[in-house]
């Protein structure tokens, strides 16, 4: 909270509600273009979907999160803590999805027409 400048009293009086509505909707995005994108990527397991979702959020998140965070004259460990956290999120996101394997008798999302 030091680095952003605010007290609890000031982050908790904006509501809570809606932050968590933008991530779910955002994460679930995030989910199921990782979902598309691994297979082409020859993902198989949860080493390879970590491997791809960390080098894909390294360059989408971090980079440009950082380049934005440059220009805002904001704290750098800020910047560090925002996007290393996303980074590390997508990461475990791809590995999970790289490692899930579909029901028996049941194509995987990326085969179906």
């Amino acid at each position: 909270m030091r680095l952003v400048g605010k007290s609890e009293a000031e982050l908790m009086a904006g509501g809570m509600v809606m932050p968590y509505v933008v991530a779910f909707i955002t994460d679930l995005m995030l989910g199921i273009l990782l979902s598309i994108i691994l297979p082409k990527l020859g993902a198989r397991n949860f080493v390879d979907g970590m491997r791809y979702a960390f080098l894909l959020s390294f360059v989408f998140v971090f980079a440009t999160g950082m380049t934005t965070y440059g220009f805002s004259a904001r704290p750098m460990q800020l910047s560090l803590i925002d996007h290393l956290y996303h980074v590390l999120c997508i990461s475990l996101m791809g590995g999970i999805i790289a490692a899930w394997k579909p029901k028996p008798g049941r194509a995987p999302m990326s085969v179906r027409a």
